[in-house]
C-alpha cells in the first residue's frame, strides 16, 4: 500500500513541475469552448465583475456598510464559489465527454 501512496505521490509531483503542459491545455480549452464568441473568454470574467460591482453595492446598502470594506470579502467568496460550482460540473462531464475511451 505504502508503495502505490509513493507512486502516486511521485505522479503528482511529476506533474505539478509540468505548468507548460497546464497552460498549454488551458488555452486550448478556452480557445476551443469560446471560439465563436466576439467576447470570447472575457465574457466571465466580464459577468462577474458587473455581478460583484451590482451585489456589492447593493448589500452594501441593505447592511449599512462601507462598500470598501465589504466588496473584497464578497468578490473572493463569488470567485471561490464560482470555482468550486465549475470544477464540480465539468468534473463530470468529463467522464460522459471520456465515456468511449473509458
Amino acid at each position: 500500500m505504502s508503495k502505490l501512496f509513493s507512486l502516486a505521490f511521485a505522479d503528482l509531483k511529476a506533474g505539478l513541475f509540468r505548468y507548460e503542459l497546464w497552460c498549454l491545455v488551458a488555452w486550448s480549452e478556452v480557445r476551443q469552448r469560446y471560439r465563436r464568441s466576439t467576447l470570447g473568454p472575457f465574457w466571465l470574467t466580464l459577468s462577474m465583475s458587473i455581478m460583484i460591482a451590482g451585489l456589492g453595492i447593493i448589500y452594501a446598502r441593505l447592511w449599512h456598510t462601507s462598500v470598501q470594506s465589504y466588496l473584497p470579502y464578497l468578490a473572493v467568496s463569488l470567485v471561490f464559489w464560482s470555482l468550486i460550482s465549475t470544477l464540480l460540473l465539468d468534473s463530470c462531464q468529463i467522464f460522459i465527454a471520456s465515456a468511449g475511451m473509458i
